[in-house]
């Protein structure tokens, strides 16, 4: 993968929208990875203080979701987050996937899972697990994952395990 990637939008999201990926924790937007989880997942759920870094960071690919303020000036709005596992183990993890409040229900949580989802097909990764907010079980139904397991909670919030087998490739 290249240090930093951008992606066009589907058609069906705002042409304003773009997902930029990029790997560890050295890169010029780290910074604002750290911004959105906190926001999200320290300031509106209470689920976690990003003071105690994850050690998944320096190894993963990060997703940042950005759109064109009317200044022109990029405002992140989501972020996701891929570990690949090492040669030998069949599942990658999804992780730290947030949209602020007020950018919700405009494509930028679909985008940024798409693309994190891309890279995984690529890297030949078989099967992508995710811990995900029961609430949001239909959003990650859509783009193909299964619940597996029983639901438990996190701070209070209930979650359930999911997972997406990598499609197979069309015979054209």
């Amino acid at each position: 993968m290249t240090a930093h990637r951008q992606s066009s939008p589907p058609p069906s999201e705002p042409p304003s929208l773009r997902v930029m990926l990029f790997a560890g924790t050295d890169h010029p937007l780290w910074p604002e990875v750290v911004r959105l989880r906190q926001r999200v997942f320290g300031e509106e759920q209470g689920i976690s203080e990003e003071s105690r870094p994850d050690p998944d960071d320096a190894h993963s690919i990060h997703a940042l979701a950005t759109i064109e303020t009317p200044d022109s000036s990029p405002q992140a709005v989501g972020t996701g987050r891929l570990t690949v596992r090492p040669a030998g183990q069949q599942e990658a993890l999804i992780a730290w996937v947030a949209t602020l409040p007020e950018a919700r229900r405009h494509g930028v949580g679909g985008a940024v899972m798409r693309a994190l989802l891309a890279e995984a097909d690529a890297a030949g990764t078989p099967r992508v697990a995710l811990a995900a907010q029961r609430h949001a079980e239909s959003f990650y139904l859509e783009l193909g994952f299964t619940p597996v397991g029983v639901p438990y909670t996190v701070r209070g919030i209930p979650h359930r395990w999911m997972t997406r087998q990598r499609p197979e490739p069309l015979d054209i």
